[in-house]
């Protein structure tokens, strides 16, 4: 389980906790089959047809809502964001990657959410810009 994995890690930062998710949901699509995959998909479009606002996956919603707060005690992230938001669009982030490549197929999809993850925990701005802001 996530939470296994979580408590495995020696002294984690909040960002080695974040990437260890990552990596936990970028397995387990790519080993999952073509039936999974199709539901997945099948789901996706139920869920932005609906408008359901509630997350499908409530635990792992709230282990990485706790990681940002974590993150944000320890002066690792700011405090701009709240944790539930900041997670929400980590969710968001990982599950728009998913679907693209549940779609497509095309490549690798660890790789596709590290990035993904990586450029929102680092930002997309320019130091120099981000202090403007």
């Amino acid at each position: 389980t996530v939470e296994e994995r979580l408590a495995s890690l020696k002294n984690p930062t909040a960002v080695d906790e974040l990437f260890a998710v990552q990596a936990i949901l970028g397995l387990a699509w790519t080993n999952s089959g073509p039936a999974v995959r199709a539901m997945a998909l099948d789901f996706a479009g139920v869920v932005t047809t609906t408008a359901i606002s509630a997350s499908p996956y409530p635990e792992l919603l709230d282990i990485v809502t706790h990681i940002i707060e974590r993150g944000q005690q320890s002066g690792e992230f700011d405090s701009e964001h709240a944790p539930a938001f900041v997670a929400s669009t980590i969710g968001g982030l990982l599950g728009g990657i998913t679907m693209f490549w549940l779609a497509t197929r095309r490549g690798k999809l660890d790789r596709a959410m590290h990035d993904g993850l990586a450029l929102l925990i680092g930002g997309l701005a320019a130091p120099k810009a981000r202090r403007k802001s």
